[in-house]
């Protein structure tokens, strides 16, 4: 097989272990004080970043919405589909 630089194992890549998440989560943890103090400084300050993470979490995000139209109008039927029992 050709020596591909792309794909396959790399060193670091994957899910890191458990140990090392809990570590982590750990360390992050020291800052949950910090981290709301400075969540209600934003949202007292009416900083819009602030205040949409907050609903965001508080309230889960709306559902997005995409709009199938072109200039407001539909786009209907793009390929008309004929079985060869109906030709």
């Amino acid at each position: 097989m050709a020596n591909n630089e792309h794909g396959g194992a790399r060193e670091g890549a994957g899910r890191k272990p458990k140990a090392t998440e809990l570590e982590i989560v750990s360390k992050l943890s020291e800052l949950d004080e910090a981290w709301m103090s400075a969540m209600k400084n934003g949202i007292n300050n009416g900083e819009f970043n602030f205040c949409k993470l907050f609903a965001d979490y508080r309230y889960g995000k709306p559902k997005e919405r995409v709009d199938h139209t072109t200039n407001g109008k539909d786009i209907g039927a793009i390929i008309q589909i004929v079985r060869p029992s109906d030709a």
